[in-house]
């Protein structure tokens, strides 16, 4: 028998993440109008993170039925990715799961309530600011923001990169920062910490080895 998701909690998984895909590299729409001016076209899924039954992916036998029918073993994904998940459960396990709902909700947590820039300014290419915060967290994925009276707040990330005590070099790193976080680059994971999403670490690397040796 198969622990399936209420239609409520499949609802909520969805619009958690804007109905948007949680996989970091593909992030699709996954509904949209319909011809018929009353309907809506929907092609994503609340997948479960371990399965909903004995012998599917990842299914952990630990776990009690309303574990298993629980938001917390949810994610949406469209149909392309909720396929490719469960058609490789070796590459996709539950931590990696875990990690792209968690991020999918917060950058769609983040978004709330903010106007979209009419110009798109996001799909500029990368300032040098941007770059370096990058190139600096691609071994770890880490950039947290401290606060401190004198200069409000300030990045640090990386093992080699450390915002200076100049409020206006503390200023553009951090609105750096802010840009990354609108291209989906970066998400918020909590408190002072920031995390490149899978996205973010991809670019990261690509800089990282285009940047000049010695």
């Amino acid at each position: 028998m198969r622990d399936d998701f209420t239609e409520e909690t499949k609802r909520a998984i969805g619009t958690r993440v804007a109905l948007k895909c949680s996989k970091p590299d593909c992030r699709a729409a996954t509904s949209g109008p319909q011809a018929d001016l009353s309907k809506a076209v929907n092609v994503g899924v609340a997948a479960h993170i371990t399965a909903a039954s004995p012998g599917g992916p990842r299914y952990n036998a630990s776990l009690t039925d309303d574990d298993r029918s629980s938001p917390r073993n949810a994610i949406w994904l469209c149909q392309n990715c909720a396929k490719l998940v469960d058609n490789d459960p070796v590459r996709f396990t539950v931590e990696v799961l875990q990690m792209w709902k968690r991020d999918a909700e917060h950058e769609a947590e983040d978004k709330v309530g903010k106007t979209s820039s009419p110009h798109k300014q996001h799909d500029r290419p990368l300032t040098e600011p941007e770059e370096q915060l990058l190139r600096s967290a691609a071994h770890d994925g880490v950039i947290q923001v401290l606060e401190t009276d004198q200069l409000g707040k300030w990045v640090r990330s990386g093992r080699d990169f450390v915002d200076q005590t100049d409020p206006v070099f503390a200023a553009i790193y951090y609105e750096a920062l802010e840009e990354l976080l609108l291209r989906g680059l970066v998400t918020h994971a909590g408190g002072i910490l920031y995390r490149l999403t899978g996205k973010g670490f991809a670019l990261a690397r690509q800089l990282t080895e285009r940047a000049p040796q010695g």
